[in-house]
C-alpha cells in the first residue's frame, strides 16, 4: 500500500509541477507577444471599413439610407411624404472611429465634425457618440442600422 500512495503523490508532484511550467509560458508569451492572444475575428479596422462602406445600411428609425462613396463621401437619402432629402458629407476612418461633417452647403449640422464608434455585428451597424453638438445627426445616427 506504501509503495501505491508514493506513486499517486509524485503523479500529482509531477502534475502539478508541469501545470506550472505551462503556466509560466503561457504568461511568458503573452507578456511577449500579446499580439499572440488577439482572438477577436473580423476586428481588423480595414476589414471594418472595408464592410462599412461598402454596403448600403437602413436606418432603423426612418428608413434613411446611408451610402459610403468614393473619396470619404457618404449621402445619406432621407424619405418623406413630399419629397426625399439627400444630405451629403465627409468621414474619415481611424481604426473603429469616424467623423462626419455634412457639407458646407447644407442647412443641416455644417460647422463641426460628428465623432463616433461603430461597430458592425451581423448585419447590423451601430454608433455611439464620442462628440457631437448637431442634435439631428445625433439621434440619426445612434438610432441603430441594418444592411440592405
Amino acid at each position: 500500500m506504501a509503495t501505491k500512495k508514493s506513486k499517486n503523490n509524485t503523479y500529482k508532484f509531477l502534475f502539478f509541477l508541469t501545470l506550472i511550467i505551462l503556466i509560466s509560458f503561457v504568461i511568458t508569451v503573452y507578456i511577449k507577444c500579446p499580439e499572440a492572444f488577439n482572438f477577436s475575428k473580423g476586428n481588423d479596422s480595414k476589414t471594418i471599413s472595408s464592410e462599412l462602406t461598402k454596403n448600403t445600411w437602413v436606418s432603423n428609425i426612418d428608413g434613411a439610407m446611408l451610402n459610403f462613396k468614393a473619396e470619404n463621401t457618404f449621402e445619406i437619402d432621407i424619405p418623406s411624404v413630399e419629397s426625399s432629402a439627400k444630405i451629403a458629407g465627409k468621414y474619415i476612418i481611424e481604426e473603429d472611429n469616424i467623423s462626419f461633417t455634412f457639407d458646407p452647403e447644407s442647412d443641416v449640422c455644417n460647422k463641426e465634425p460628428g465623432k463616433y464608434t461603430y461597430k458592425i455585428t451581423a448585419e447590423k451597424l451601430e454608433f455611439k457618440v464620442v462628440s457631437d453638438k448637431c442634435e439631428s445627426r445625433k439621434y440619426q445616427w445612434t438610432a441603430g442600422w441594418f444592411k440592405l
